[in-house]
C-alpha cells in the first residue's frame, strides 16, 4: 500500500511531457506484442479451418519464404505440401479433358479466351465432383489441408522474426469479420485491444497538454459529470 502511494506520488511529480514519454513508450511495446499475438493467432485460426492466406496482400518477406528461402524449421510443411499436391496433380493428368484444358490456359492470353478456358474448367470439376469423387475429393482435401497448414506455419516463422528483431507486424491483411472471431469478448486479444485504445486516448491528451504549456496555457482538465 505504502509503496503504491510512492510510486502515485512520484508519477504525479513527473511533468507532462516526461508522462508522455512514458505512455508513448508503453504504447510502443503494447502494440508491437498485440501485432504479434494477433498474426500469430490468424495464423492457427487459418490452419483450423483450412484458410488459404494469399501473398497478395502478404509482406513481400511472405512470398520470399515461400518461393526462395525455404527455412529448415518449415521444410517438413513444404515437402508434405508438395507431396499431397504432386498425388493430385498425377491425379489430373490421368484425365486427357484435364491435359487439353491446361494446354488451352497456356494459349489463352485474350480475356475472352480465359474466361472460355475458366468455364469449360469449373465444367470439368463439377463432372470430376459427381462422377469419380470417392477419388478425387480425398486429394482434394489433403492438398488444401497440407497448403493451408504450410502456409500459416510460413506466417508463424515471420512473426518469430519480426520479434526478434522489434519490427511490427502488419495484420491488415485480416479482414474484420475474422478480427472480430479472433477478438470475442474476454479473450486476451480483445482485453489487449482495450488497453492500447486507453493508451492511445491517454497519449493524444497529453500531447494537447504538451501544446497548451507550451503556449503557457493551463492543462485541461476533464469534469466530473
Amino acid at each position: 500500500m505504502f509503496g503504491s502511494v510512492l510510486c502515485g506520488f512520484a508519477q504525479a511529480k513527473q511533468t507532462t511531457e516526461q508522462q508522455l514519454v512514458a505512455v508513448t513508450a508503453d504504447l510502443k511495446t503494447k502494440t508491437l506484442e498485440y501485432n504479434w499475438k494477433l498474426a500469430e493467432a490468424y495464423a492457427e485460426y487459418c490452419k483450423e479451418n483450412t484458410k488459404f492466406i494469399s501473398w497478395n496482400n502478404m509482406p513481400s518477406a511472405f512470398r520470399q519464404i515461400i518461393e526462395f528461402d525455404h527455412p529448415e524449421e518449415l521444410e517438413p510443411y513444404r515437402l508434405k505440401s508438395e507431396e499431397c499436391k504432386k498425388k493430385l496433380d498425377d491425379f489430373l493428368n490421368a484425365h486427357e479433358e484435364y491435359v487439353r484444358l491446361v494446354e488451352e490456359n497456356k494459349r489463352a492470353f485474350t480475356e475472352e479466351d480465359k474466361k472460355v478456358n475458366k468455364a469449360a474448367f469449373d465444367v470439368f470439376y463439377r463432372e470430376l465432383r459427381k462422377t469419380e469423387k470417392e477419388a478425387y475429393a480425398p486429394l482434394y482435401a489433403t492438398n488444401q489441408e497440407a497448403l493451408c497448414t504450410y502456409r500459416a506455419e510460413v506466417l508463424k516463422y515471420m512473426v518469430n522474426v519480426y520479434r526478434q528483431e522489434q519490427r511490427l507486424m502488419p495484420v491488415s491483411y485480416i479482414s474484420y469479420s475474422v478480427l472480430s472471431e479472433l477478438q470475442y469478448k474476454g479473450s486476451e486479444l480483445e482485453l489487449m485491444k482495450s488497453e492500447l485504445r486507453i493508451l492511445e486516448n491517454l497519449q493524444r491528451k497529453l500531447q494537447e497538454n504538451v501544446t497548451r504549456e507550451k503556449y503557457g496555457l493551463e492543462p485541461e482538465v476533464e469534469s466530473e459529470e
